[in-house]
């Protein structure tokens, strides 16, 4: 992954009903582009040191919120035991 100072993160939460994150890149150490990036976190503002995953993603993905929040519900033959 490479960024420049400006760019947006998103970084998907694990299970379905955590948010995800976003922070800015404020800094890029390396001319390059590489990680290590400083980035300031939404929400909190803290900065710090940001070694993206690969749940990481630049600018983030456009897809629909509604898809991380309604939660999956089985039908209700498959709660009661039978087909």
């Amino acid at each position: 992954m490479r960024a420049q100072i400006g760019d947006r993160i998103v970084v998907r939460g694990h299970p379905a009903m955590l948010p995800d994150r976003e922070c800015k890149v404020v800094e890029v150490p390396k001319g390059d582009g590489e990680p290590p990036f400083v980035v300031r976190w939404e929400g909190s503002g803290r900065q710090g040191p940001f070694f993206p995953g690969p749940d990481a993603v630049i600018g983030g993905d456009e897809r629909q919120r509604d898809e991380r929040t309604v939660p999956f519900t089985w039908p209700d033959r498959y709660w009661w035991g039978y087909c």
